[in-house]
């Protein structure tokens, strides 16, 4: 392990703390790191169980059900994709993994790694965000896809809680969701 962290953060005061400890090694005072977003670098903070597996899986900014609808997957002539699109083929990650540690609340910084979706999963990934926007066309709110349908992505709430929603195009309000990166498949990425 590159660091061993003891509760000189705990955990139990601070949902984030490993957020700050990262923040502590990159030697920064906020979470908009502003070299990593020049350099369109996402910061994800990882944490394995002492087993060595992966329980949560990677999140995306909530999406907007109406203008998702209108979005393209990929319009060669107008050079446009959509966002969830955008996000897999352009953007270069940053994985912070941490690992619990067995029968204690210490925790070690396992691994840091620089990471780009693979275009080889890509039609995996669109095939969810298609069957996203049927759902949606169609009503459809309980069936969006999820993390047993695909081995790389899936859709599940992103809100603050039950209320926290946004309007459909039939004019619902329905709870924030957006595309996750499944569990399992980041935790082979990471090859731990």
């Amino acid at each position: 392990p590159i660091y061993k962290f003891t509760r000189y953060l705990d955990p139990k005061k601070s949902k984030s703390y490993k957020r700050l400890i990262v923040n502590r090694i990159l030697d920064v005072n906020s979470n908009n790191i502003e070299e990593l977003e020049k350099a369109n670098i996402t910061l994800k903070v990882i944490t394995l169980e002492y087993t060595g597996t992966l329980k949560e899986s990677i999140s995306f900014p909530a999406f907007d059900y109406k203008d998702l609808t209108t979005q393209v997957w990929y319009d060669e002539e107008n050079e446009t994709m959509a966002d969830f699109h955008l996000q897999l083929e352009t953007k270069k990650f940053l994985f912070v993994v941490f690992q619990k540690q067995k029968n204690s609340d210490d925790i070690i910084l396992k691994k840091i790694m620089f990471w780009n979706f693979p275009m080889k999963d890509i039609g995996e990934a669109e095939k969810v965000w298609q069957k996203t926007i049927d759902c949606i066309n169609e009503n459809r709110y309980k069936d969006l896809p999820k993390m047993s349908e695909s081995v790389v992505a899936h859709v599940r709430p992103h809100g603050k809680n039950s209320s926290d929603t946004v309007i459909t195009p039939q004019g619902s309000h329905e709870m924030k969701k957006c595309f996750w990166l499944n569990a399992k498949y980041i935790e082979k990425v990471l090859e731990i």
